[in-house]
């Protein structure tokens, strides 16, 4: 297993192009998750790196409405120049929905009145 993505190909020129992301990462289950992370059958990196590929690859979903993909590889990156945790959800990428106060997301509750694009 490893974070390994395609290219896709834009149809028009300016478009923009999103990598595919891993399968085999994204659709683990939290079980296989866990277990590949502290056995270190992938790294957080590469999971992370996936979760954002189809994050990225889905965004016409509009399931996230921000998102900090910069704060999440660098605490992958420690994550993975460290020890297994012994949390169970160590390593693990959360979405925390946006009705909830967050210290570094906007909290908009899903209304347009309340989002700004940074």
């Amino acid at each position: 297993m490893g974070g390994t993505f395609c290219q896709a190909t834009p149809d028009t020129p300016g478009e923009r192009v999103f990598a595919i992301p891993d399968t085999e990462l994204v659709n683990l289950n939290l079980s296989e998750i866990t277990n590949g992370l502290r056995d270190r059958e992938f790294s957080c990196r590469e999971y992370c790196e996936s979760v954002i590929a189809a994050s990225e690859f889905h965004e016409s979903l509009n399931a996230l409405t921000s998102h900090d993909w910069d704060r999440l590889m660098s605490g992958a990156r420690i994550l993975d120049n460290n020890s297994p945790g012994t949390g169970l959800l160590n390593g693990v990428p959360l979405v925390i929905k946006d009705n909830i106060n967050t210290r570094h997301l906007p909290t908009t509750g899903a209304t347009s009145r309340f989002y700004t694009k940074s």
